[in-house]
């Protein structure tokens, strides 16, 4: 701690939300964080596609019944628009 402000290293979030930290040490009372809101860049862009629901099993030429659903994801695995 230096100046009443503590540093960290080797934080990270792998995905968007609303979370808070818990601090604790020896021969201290804990504290806990206000809410600290993680959202993905505005303009990040998605690096993946991801299926939230996949096509059913039929043979190729038969019309499926349920189709699949697509969607794009981003790094902090921020689901997109379907596709």
């Amino acid at each position: 701690m230096i100046g009443g402000v503590a540093y960290f290293t080797n934080l990270s979030a792998n995905n968007a939300d609303t979370i808070t930290l818990r601090f604790t040490a020896n021969h201290c009372n804990g504290v806990v964080s206000d809410s600290i809101v993680i959202t993905p860049a505005a303009l990040a862009p998605a690096d993946r596609l991801v299926f939230t629901r996949q096509p059913a099993r039929q043979a190729p030429v038969l019309l499926s019944g349920v189709q699949p659903v697509i969607r794009t994801q981003d790094a902090l695995v921020t689901s997109r628009a379907s596709v």
